[in-house]
Parts: C-alpha cells; sequence; structure tokens
C-alpha cells in the first residue's frame, strides 16, 4: 500500500513514514507507511498521543519479533488509544491480502462484538466483515482494482433482478436500492477518486461478504 494522491501536506508534528489522510464522511485518521503499517484515529497532535501511539508500536514490534512472525506488505494493524487513559491501547491486524483479521494474543468473539459462530468457515466471514468496515472507515490510502466495481455491479444486478422477479428474495438490498447502488458505482468507475470508490465498495460489501470473492490491490 503507497500513500497515493489523497494524502495530504505532511504536518509537522508527524513524525518520518506517518501521514495523514481524512475520510470522505470527514473524519482524519493517520498512516504509518513502515513495518509494521500501522493505521489509527488517535490525535497525533497532541504530543502525549503521539508518544502513546510510538510506545504502542514499538510494544507491537517486540511482540512480532519474540513471535518470529514475518508480516508482508498487505497486513496493517489498527491501534486505538482509549480516549479516557491513553495508557490503554486496542488493537487489531488485517490483511488486505486475505481480507481477515487477526490478533497476535487470544481473543474471543465476544470481545470484538462478533455474533456467536458454528463453524471455522463462519468464523472466516465473521472476520472478512470485520476487514470490510475496516476498508470502509480506513480507505483512502488503498486502492481497488477496477474488476472489483464491476464485479460489485455485477452482484447487484443480479440482486435486482432477484428482488423483482422473487416474493422472498434473501439479498439485503430492495431492488430499487440496488439500482441506486449500481449507477452510483457505474459512475465511480470514471472519475471518483479512489479512496472514496473504496470508502463505498467497504460499506457495500460489509453488508454481504460471503457473496463475494474480491482482492485489495495494495
Amino acid at each position: 500500500m503507497v500513500a497515493g494522491p489523497f494524502s495530504e501536506p505532511h504536518p509537522p508534528y508527524l513524525p518520518l513514514h506517518w501521514s495523514s489522510f481524512t475520510h470522505p464522511e470527514g473524519q482524519r485518521y493517520f498512516y504509518r507507511e513502515a513495518q509494521p503499517r500501522i493505521v489509527t484515529e488517535a490525535p497525533l497532535h497532541r504530543a502525549e498521543v503521539m508518544a502513546a501511539i510510538l510506545y504502542f508500536t514499538k510494544q507491537i514490534e517486540q511482540l512480532i519479533l519474540e513471535r518470529n512472525i514475518v508480516l508482508g506488505d498487505s497486513v496493517e494493524v489498527l491501534l486505538q488509544i482509549d480516549e479516557d487513559d491513553s495508557q490503554s491501547c486496542g488493537y487489531y491486524f488485517i490483511d488486505h491480502a486475505t481480507r481477515t483479521t487477526f490478533w497476535l494474543h487470544d481473543v474471543t468473539t465476544e470481545d470484538f462484538g462478533i455474533l456467536p459462530v458454528v463453524s471455522t468457515s463462519h468464523l472466516k466471514f465473521a472476520l472478512e466483515e470485520l476487514y470490510w468496515n475496516h476498508v470502509e472507515y480506513f480507505p483512502m490510502h488503498v486502492s481497488i482494482h477496477r474488476n472489483i466495481v464491476n464485479e460489485l455491479i455485477g452482484i447487484l444486478i443480479h440482486g435486482r433482478v432477484d428482488g423483482i422477479t422473487s416474493d422472498s428474495s434473501t439479498f439485503p438490498y430492495p431492488a430499487e436500492k440496488c439500482g441506486q447502488f449500481i449507477e452510483a458505482l457505474r459512475s465511480s468507475r470514471e472519475d471518483t477518486p479512489m479512496g472514496f470508490t473504496t470508502c463505498v465498495v467497504g460499506k457495500l460489501i460489509y453488508d454481504f461478504p460471503m457473496a463475494l470473492s474480491l482482492t485489495i490491490m495494495y
């Protein structure tokens, strides 16, 4: 993943390798283009928060080293500082290549609001939902293949026809909504900045990841 044309002018308070991005809905986040790749919404303009993020980055680096883990360029870790206690930090890893979420410590599905699962495949789909949710919230530093948009349009067309022809369609969107999404996605292929398209794709796929077999370009 490369910080592309959607990164903002480098704020003077950011260390080397860090860039600032703004989500289409206005939320600022920060990304570190170095191993391990880091994403955070923490307000890094505050010195104590920056110090905490750098501290926890070192902790993650040490844990990776101790466990002899090799992270590919498709992997990034979200660090989330507790708003009431900057000495507390949550994290998760996501892998754009496998479209999954993982941790280096033992966690339970309850820890992250995942409904009970009944099989390994069920858990995989649940973790992929978390992955697409991450893509929706942090879309501006990644880009997607145009064929992902095309495949998503195809799925929505099928869902639209299914909604029109069936009284018991299980597709998550009604036919009218599918038509609106199709029109928006077709427009996005022409001149919409890629980060905005990535956000829209993540938002839509988050509702039905089991229907898709897509790959993020990094």
